[in-house]
């Protein structure tokens, strides 16, 4: 575990002058950090553990990633090198910065027709930006749109909350304003084949890892979150 966290605090310092044992030494739930030192965090706790558990001879028959976790799959899959990830993961965070505060998104406690009834009264404010489960769905969209469903639903005793970690829209049409952006600073990257099946939750579907190239990078970050397909094709498979 540490060997990977030293490994990937040696590649920020080169690339950003930052030190990620530093920010792990130091954090607090008290602290507020940006989308990239909070992302590239999570991406390299992720793989740590990761390498830790493989290193105990537990290793993945297969893969899948939510959201920002794609990048991590996409790593221990064998699809991007840790040197491709941390760029996607860079990348990806600093064009999602750019979008802080242009919308937010609410996590409630709704089956999928109660989800797209609320999209549809939105008049195309808010998207459905991420399938969790039959009865857990994800809103990206307009601030004031989300607040009214929020106060809505809490009003019947059903839950639903705002994602205190992302402060921009996430997994919908609003990313877009970013997408040129995010592929142009991906194009040097250079996935390849897997050698743990890789599941996306982009497709929801088993996905060649030759194709997560920079376009479907763009797709993780502006398209919505498939997970409950996803995760029922993994079972299925």
């Amino acid at each position: 575990f540490r060997q990977t966290i030293e490994q990937i605090n040696t590649y920020l310092t080169d690339r950003l002058h930052f030190s990620l044992i530093d920010l792990i030494a130091s954090s607090s739930i008290e602290k507020s950090y940006s989308v990239v030192q909070t992302q590239l965090l999570s991406f390299s706790i992720q793989i740590a553990l990761v390498r830790m558990w493989m290193s105990w001879g537990i290793t993945p028959s297969k893969v899948v990633g939510h959201s920002l976790g794609e990048v991590a799959a996409a790593h221990v899959s064998g699809a991007l090198t840790l040197e491709d990830a941390l760029e996607v993961v860079i990348q990806r965070s600093y064009c999602a910065e750019k979008m802080q505060n242009k919308g937010r998104m609410l996590v409630a406690q709704v089956d999928k027709n109660t989800a797209l009834k609320f999209v549809q009264e939105s008049n195309k404010k808010i998207v459905i930006a991420v399938y969790n489960s039959p009865t857990s769905h994800v809103f990206a969209g307009d601030i004031d749109f989300l607040n009214k469903i929020k106060a809505q639903l809490e009003q019947k005793g059903i839950f639903a909350r705002f994602l205190s970690a992302s402060t921009y829209p996430s997994h919908s049409f609003y990313m877009k304003a970013i997408e040129e952006e995010l592929f142009y600073n991906l194009k040097s990257i250079q996935p390849k084949n897997t050698m743990i099946p890789f599941y996306s939750t982009v497709t929801g579907k088993e996905q060649d890892g030759s194709l997560l190239h920079a376009q479907y990078w763009c797709d993780n970050l502006c398209k919505p979150v498939m997970f409950q397909n996803t995760i029922g094709n993994l079972f299925q498979s």
